[in-house]
């Protein structure tokens, strides 16, 4: 064989370049269908990627809307007199508290509340009456947890001397002022998806024309949501 400029070439070597040219080149394919084979199989063995796990809240109560509780249990109020200057202190029954109203998030609600205590006391005459320290108002709750809640607000406060007529009708009197309720209780059986069964703690502080007052009172309660 016979290259440009007269030189020329053994057809032996020719032959031994074209062998080796040919050798690579099916080198070089079969690496770049190995590595493409390889690289198809791992895909496979990979398999459909997983889905994101879907968000949860924590809680399974979820409440919302419309919510009702009620409330009974004993209390324990203590009145002071800026006129005569004593004050009478004495346990009794808490009346039956009423909430009502609707949750703005699922942890917070906002509701129209009447609650209070009472306590006995007895006349001239030795007949025992009843003395009513109430709460109505807007009360804010807040449950942190499904078990826990606290909460409370202002309102009006009334005290109400013998609302029965069991005593003299000179120990008869409604005062009317401005009061404050703060409470924490615990939900400690939840049946269903809608209902709490609770014990709650209330306070009550509440100012008047010519009297204060200081109560508290353990609530036995039930609350839909």
């Amino acid at each position: 064989m016979e290259l440009g400029g007269g030189t020329e070439v053994a057809p032996g070597l020719v032959m031994q370049i074209t062998t080796t040219a040919v050798v690579r080149t099916g080198a070089l394919v079969v690496t770049a269908l190995v590595l493409l084979t390889a690289s198809a199989d791992a895909r496979a063995d990979d398999g459909p990627a997983e889905e994101a796990a879907p968000v949860t809240t924590g809680s399974d109560y979820v409440r919302h809307g419309f919510t009702m509780e009620l409330g009974l249990g004993i209390s324990e109020t203590a009145v002071g007199s800026d006129t005569q200057g004593r004050e009478h202190t004495g346990l009794g029954i808490a009346p039956l508290s009423l909430g009502m109203g609707g949750f703005l998030t699922p942890r917070l609600a906002l509701m129209g509340r009447a609650a209070g205590s009472s306590y006995l006391r007895d006349d001239a005459r030795g007949h025992s009456y009843d003395t009513v320290n109430a709460f109505y108002g807007a009360t804010l709750q807040y449950w942190p947890t499904d078990r826990f809640y606290f909460g409370g607000g202002p309102g009006l406060a009334l005290l109400v001397s013998d609302p029965y007529g069991w005593g003299a009708k000179d120990v008869r009197f409604i005062e009317a002022g401005f009061g404050l309720n703060a409470r924490v209780g615990f939900a400690f059986a939840l049946p269903g998806d809608h209902n709490a069964l609770t014990l709650g703690i209330d306070a009550f502080g509440s100012r008047f024309e010519k009297s204060s007052t200081v109560a508290t009172a353990l609530n036995l309660g039930w609350q839909f949501f």
